[in-house]
């Protein structure tokens, strides 16, 4: 279907085609290559705000630890756990008590107490004097204190028994040597922990949600229902962090449905010292979104690079292509025979590109035409005048043989008349002086015709000599009018010259389409789209390759005709160098040999004249002169005889002049129908 369309609109859509699949591939790659990257991004955000806020729960109980270890190590605690009775000591100690915890942030409570859990000193000084346990919790306080010596140890997250919030409750055990005398104890509010977690935010993903949980006990520490504090974990995501944990991964990624039906996705990180695991998670479509905006940008992009892309195509096209037609335009002129004159591809001729090449071609082809067609004009024209000339000269030279054949006959009349007038004379020789009265009469008579015929022959003579020269210059000049129009038609030789190297330019456009098909498959996929261009440019020199076939072909047949129209010139001149000059060359041998024999009877006659004025003075000799006389009225006998033959041989040599005349002029009116076919 192609095949039939106009090279702009196969070439725009193909470079549409190609557009379009460009920028599919393009949008492809760049949005999976872009989303990976997006996702990646968020989820490192993710990872990091998790990263975070561990670090900031590790320093955030740290410091309480290292606040409550250095309140240990203050020297009036292990002078007061050794003499309890002291109590200007303890009241020295409580005083001290207050005032490091007035400087303390987000503590519920500070104390002293000996190993039997006894309060020496404590920030709410209510309090002091108080056992806080007894019995199987006191053994269980005192191996965990045991086994943290030299350490703090943590409970984790409790219930203050004070304020009902959670709190997170630490000791620091205080030995002699390795005789236990007490600790120092203390609670950490854990609101002051999650307003620190909840100030960190995550770029881009600010409504992200965490959940602190306790792995040993499997409660949640923090989260955001408040209500689930301290509760037992039920919810199946949470769960499944907690197997992962167990299972040795101690930081990961996971995508679960929630319990209200949205698609979240969760980061999450243990702290093994504490037994503890932090969890963030976002709504997916939320936290996707910069992707999925991304990706219609994307698209938008690609489909106007698309429009802009096919629409300058088809606009660089039409610019590139509009040489092209025009050259097709004056191609299609000279195909309808219009050689007429025109500044329609003036612009390009001379041009080095494949357009001027062409333009070049055609305008030489065009000239070429002209001057043929104005060569073959100047050889009919004077085709025509060479013809009209021949055929006056044959109606002129039918005309003076018709007086020819009028004067022979006269002549032969004579010529019976002088032989009656000898047999009269030789039997009547007594009637003598009127018999050569009437002799004398009748030569002289033969004189005067005599001269006439002399000067009939003259003019015959000229004639013929005057007319073969003339047709052997005609035949001259057509002659070199004809080798100057062959000479001109030679150059159809160039055009089919440029059609070979356009034929060459084609085969090596092939080559370097085939090259480039290759280079393209090596390639694979990047080079699929560079591939269609390479075929469709080997498409475009095949076409090219038989464009010029066809002109090649239309050169070789009109250089078939040349050679048959310059057969046909040849045989011509041919025809008239030996047929009608020779002709031509045998009238006026006959002419001067007529002259010749005219002249005899001339003589004969004034010899006759001559005689008879002395006849009266030589009788004797009259007898011998009337011989003489037969003999020479015998001759002219004979020679009219032979003037008779010639000019029948005259009339048929005029005859087939005109006819070769009629045979040019249908020679011209075919020469004027093949120019007349061009305009």
């Amino acid at each position: 279907m192609l095949k039939n369309w106009k090279m702009g609109v196969v070439i725009a859509s193909i470079v549409a085609v190609v557009s379009a699949l460009s920028m599919g591939v393009v949008f492809y790659l760049s949005n999976r290559n872009l989303t990976s990257v997006l996702i990646n991004d968020v989820e490192n955000n993710m990872q990091t705000s998790l990263d975070a806020k561990t670090k900031l729960i590790n320093e955030y109980i740290l410091n309480a630890e290292n606040q409550l270890i250095s309140f240990s190590k203050q020297p009036d605690i292990l002078a007061c756990l050794k003499n309890k009775d002291d109590k200007a000591k303890r009241e020295e100690l409580q005083a001290y008590n207050s005032e490091y915890y007035s400087a303390l942030s987000g503590w519920e409570g500070l104390y002293l107490c000996d190993w039997a859990t006894e309060t020496l000193t404590h920030s709410n000084t209510s309090a002091v004097g108080l056992v806080l346990r007894e019995g199987d919790s006191l053994k269980q306080l005192h191996d965990s204190l045991t086994a943290a010596k030299g350490s703090v140890y943590n409970t984790g997250i409790l219930k203050s028994p004070v304020s009902g919030q959670p709190i997170i409750s630490m000791y620091v055990p205080i030995y002699d040597g390795d005789e236990p005398l007490g600790f120092v104890g203390g609670a950490i509010q854990t609101d002051g922990l999650s307003q620190q977690l909840d100030a960190v935010s995550t770029h881009g993903i600010e409504n992200t949600t965490y959940s602190l949980i306790n792995l040993g006990k499997k409660q949640y520490i923090f989260d955001d229902n408040a209500d689930l504090i301290l509760t037992e974990i039920e919810d199946k995501a949470l769960l499944d962090v907690m197997s992962k944990i167990e299972g040795g991964e101690e930081t990961g990624q996971l995508t679960y449905e929630g319990e209200d039906g949205v698609p979240y996705f969760s980061v999450f990180k243990s702290i093994p010292e504490r037994a503890w695991a932090l969890v963030i998670r976002n709504d997916k479509d939320e936290l996707y979104q910069p992707v999925y905006k991304s990706r219609l940008i994307q698209g938008i992009v690609c489909g106007l690079a698309f429009l802009l892309i096919t629409a300058m195509s088809w606009l660089m096209i039409n610019v590139n292509l509009k040489p092209l037609k025009k050259v097709i335009q004056k191609i299609q002129k000279i195909e309808t025979l219009d050689l007429s004159e025109d500044d329609m591809i003036k612009g390009y001729i001379g041009r080095k590109s494949e357009v001027g090449k062409l333009a070049t071609a055609v305008d030489s082809l065009t000239v070429t035409f002209r001057k043929i067609l104005s060569t073959l004009n100047e050889c009919s024209v004077s085709l025509v005048g060479s013809s009209e000339t021949m055929r006056t000269a044959s109606k002129d030279l039918m005309g003076s043989v018709e007086d020819n054949s009028a004067t022979t006959e006269e002549l032969s009349a004579s010529i019976l008349n002088t032989n009656s007038s000898i047999e009269v004379v030789t039997g009547e020789v007594e009637r003598i002086h009127d018999i050569v009265g009437d002799i004398t009469h009748r030569a002289q008579d033969g004189s005067e015709k005599s001269e006439t015929l002399i000067q009939t022959a003259n003019t015959m003579s000229r004639t013929a000599s005057d007319t073969m020269e003339n047709n052997s210059k005609k035949v001259e000049e057509t002659k070199r009018n004809i080798e100057e129009a062959m000479k001109n038609l030679q150059s159809l030789v160039k055009i089919n010259e440029m059609a070979t190297q356009i034929l060459d330019i084609t085969s090596q456009t092939n080559l370097l389409s085939l090259n480039a098909s290759i280079e393209a498959a090596r390639a694979g996929e990047a080079g699929k789209g560079f591939a269609v261009v390479a075929g469709e440019i080997g498409s475009l020199a095949e076409n090219s390759s038989e464009t010029v076939n066809q002109i090649q072909a239309l050169c070789k047949d009109a250089n078939k005709s040349i050679e048959s129209v310059k057969e046909c010139f040849e045989d011509i001149i041919a025809f008239m160098e030996t047929d009608v000059s020779g002709k031509f060359k045998q009238f006026a041998t006959m002419a001067s040999e007529y002259e010749v024999v005219v002249n005899d009877i001339r003589e004969v006659i004034q010899s006759i004249h001559n005689k008879t004025s002395v006849f009266s003075e030589s009788a004797s000799n009259i007898r011998d002169q009337i011989n003489n006389v037969k003999m020479a009225s015998s001759d002219n006998e004979q020679g009219v005889d032979d003037i008779i033959v010639k000019n029948d041989l005259t009339t048929q040599t005029a005859d087939s002049i005109i006819k070769i005349a009629d045979q040019n002029q249908l020679n011209v009116e075919a020469i004027k129908d093949i120019v007349d076919m061009f305009k």
